[in-house]
C-alpha cells in the first residue's frame, strides 16, 4: 500500500416525506366547517321549533276562547236579551233591566268579534310560519 488508504464510509439522509398529509390542513378546515355548519344548523332548527310552538300556543288559546265565545258566553247574552225583552213587554222588569240586558249583549259582541279577530290573526300568523317564513330564523 502507497500510503493511502481507502476509506469507504456510507452516508444516509432521512427526509421525511409526507404522502398522505398532503391536504390534512385543508380536511381538517372542511371537517371544522362541517361542524360549524351542523351546529348552526341544529340551532336555527330549535329556534324555529320554539317559534313555532309560541305561535301555535297563542292559535290554541285563541281558539279556545273563540269557542268559548261561540258556545256559552254570546248565547247566554242573547238569551238573557231575549228574557229581558219579553219581562219588559210584560212589565216583569224595569226598562233598567233591559238596558242592562242589551249592553251586557253589545260588549258580549264587540268581546266575540275582538276573539275572532285574535283567532284570525293567529291562525295567520301560524300559516305563515308554517308556509313562507317558517325557515328564517327570527334571531337573525
Amino acid at each position: 500500500s502507497t500510503g493511502e488508504e481507502m476509506m469507504v464510509g456510507t452516508v444516509s439522509l432521512s427526509v421525511p416525506l409526507r404522502i398522505r398529509d398532503r391536504n390534512q390542513g385543508n380536511i381538517s378546515a372542511a371537517r371544522s366547517e362541517a361542524i360549524q355548519a351542523q351546529k348552526e344548523l341544529e340551532r336555527v332548527a330549535l329556534g324555529i321549533r320554539h317559534r313555532l310552538a309560541e305561535v301555535y300556543a297563542e292559535y290554541a288559546k285563541a281558539d279556545e276562547n273563540l269557542e268559548l265565545y261561540r258556545t256559552s258566553l254570546l248565547p247566554e247574552a242573547e238569551e238573557m236579551l231575549k228574557l229581558a225583552a219579553v219581562a219588559y213587554e210584560n212589565q216583569e222588569s224595569s226598562m233598567l233591566d233591559l238596558v242592562h240586558a242589551q249592553r251586557v249583549y253589545r260588549e258580549t259582541s264587540i268581546e266575540y268579534y275582538d276573539a275572532l279577530c285574535e283567532y284570525w290573526k293567529s291562525l295567520t300568523l301560524l300559516e305563515g310560519k308554517l308556509l313562507s317564513g317558517g325557515l328564517e330564523d327570527s334571531s337573525m
